[in-house]
């Protein structure tokens, strides 16, 4: 049985462009019984919507993450 655990709405700015109009996104994550698997629910505009699901990992199971030399900002 999943659970909501955070829920929010922010606007997204193509490009970090804050003059262009924004879009509104809802967003909402669910944790399981054990809080170790998640669901996370995104809803852009009225109808479009995106889901996904995983499990939380610790912080030093990840090495090399920098980006490389070619990674636009």
């Amino acid at each position: 049985t999943f659970y909501l655990d955070e829920s929010g709405s922010v606007y997204y700015y193509p490009g970090g462009n804050t003059q262009q109009q924004g879009q509104g996104i809802i967003a909402w994550e669910y944790i399981d019984d054990d809080d170790e698997n998640f669901v996370s629910i995104e809803q852009w505009g009225e109808d479009d919507f995106e889901a996904s699901q995983g499990y939380y990992v610790e912080e030093f199971m990840f090495s090399n993450i920098l980006p490389s030399g070619d990674a636009q900002a």
